[in-house]
């Protein structure tokens, strides 16, 4: 299949919309953080939590909708996932500035995302065959949207002696270091003909 038959059929959806409004508030809720920083109003840290819940809604919203609604396309099953990862890399790299999350996290994302990229290019080139997420892989999304929360809320509890910022990055490592492993198996799978 080629690059091009993504723009075939329906394109402008209101679920590829969704899609990309992830992508579209990232600068709002990049103002909303700055200007926490700045101005030292709590308000705009709430601002900044009503964007993310936002961005994630439209990550479970686009996908319902596409099906519901018969908006299922070749460019919204490519997008949702781009979106994604776009989303979550930079909101990563706008917590590293405004609330010291992990750097280490944002580059593991990173890495894991272009793994994923490179497997998915290549199945979809060689094998014809468009991959699509695992579940631990989505968990991964859900992980990273829980830690942005607990981040940009920035409370002080524990459980068992233990932050809820460091629950929220370990559970986040355990699920990356899972669905890699289970991506990369399937891609091998696929890729050398041990299954269709």
């Amino acid at each position: 299949m080629k690059i091009k038959e993504l723009f075939k059929g329906k394109i402008v959806t209101f679920s590829n919309f969704l899609s990309a409004l992830r992508v579209i508030l990232l600068p709002f809720i990049g103002y909303t953080l700055y200007m926490e920083k700045t101005s030292s109003l709590l308000s705009f840290r709430y601002y900044a939590l009503i964007i993310l819940v936002v961005m994630i809604s439209t990550d479970f919203l686009d996908g319902y909708i596409a099906r519901k609604f018969n908006q299922v396309s070749k460019l919204g099953q490519f997008l949702d996932p781009i979106a994604d990862k776009i989303a979550t890399n930079s909101l990563g790299i706008l917590l590293i500035f405004y609330r010291e999350y992990p750097i280490w996290v944002v580059i593991l994302c990173f890495i894991r995302d272009l793994h994923g990229f490179v497997g998915s290019a290549l199945l979809y080139k060689y094998r014809n065959v468009q991959a699509s997420p695992n579940m631990p892989g989505k968990f991964v999304i859900f992980t990273l949207a829980i830690a942005a929360f607990i981040y940009i809320l920035n409370p002080v509890y524990s459980i068992l002696g233990i932050s809820l910022h460091a629950w929220s990055i370990g559970i986040i490592f355990f699920f990356i270091i899972y669905s890699t492993t289970l991506y990369w198996k399937t891609y091998f799978k696929v890729y050398f003909g041990q299954i269709s």
